[in-house]
């Protein structure tokens, strides 16, 4: 959110790209290995390249709206099994949504600006699960969706009248899911119209 202009009609829109942490219940997949009377190793990915664009609106200088569309990258966890019957599970997590956020922010000179902002993540996940053992295959795809909280903090600054670059990091809950939290880091540019 860039330091409002007398002339611009406060929409804004952007890119921006950069990096999604989620948190993969690891011993929630070993305590079901268990349960099944099977031993092994769980392996995961927790952070993948992620996106969004966005579109606000400044509504006075301290205060705007934005919804942006992110993709948060795919989150993986690889299974070995080792008793009594060597085999893997293979499980990938792809997270998108759109996010409306309220934005307060505090110009700390002409061209830098700091922000902070709570809303609503509205996301969508497909979960796919592949199960390879010897004597069987198995695939399956679950779609889930929700809506939850989200708030983050930020930074921008003015390099020309209609663009800056900003600095996002934004927690978005998806509480449905293995993978609850993800924490978004990202870096944008940002067009004033």
């Amino acid at each position: 959110m860039a330091v409002a202009q007398a002339d611009d009609s406060g929409f804004y829109g952007g890119v921006a790209i950069g990096s999604a942490n989620g948190e993969y219940r690891v011993q929630g997949v070993e305590q079901e290995l268990s349960d099944l009377g099977l031993t092994g190793s769980v392996k995961t990915r927790e952070s993948d390249t992620a996106a969004k664009i966005f579109a606000g609106y400044q509504i006075v200088d301290n205060l705007a709206v934005e919804l942006a569309y992110i993709d948060l990258g795919r989150l993986t966890a690889d299974t070995t099994v080792t008793f009594p019957f060597p085999g893997e599970i293979n499980t990938q997590t792809d997270v998108t949504g759109f996010n409306f956020s309220l934005i307060g922010g505090l110009n700390l000179s002409e061209a830098f600006r700091v922000n902070a902002r709570v809303g609503i993540f509205s996301w969508e996940t497909e979960f796919i699960n592949q199960v390879n053992f010897p004597s069987s295959n198995a695939r399956t795809a679950r779609d889930y969706s929700g809506e939850d909280f989200s708030f983050g903090v930020g930074a921008s600054y003015q390099l020309t009248d209609t663009l800056s670059v900003r600095l996002d990091w934004e927690r978005l809950s998806a509480e449905d899911l293995e993978s609850r939290d993800f924490d978004l880091t990202t870096v944008g540019l940002e067009m004033r119209f």
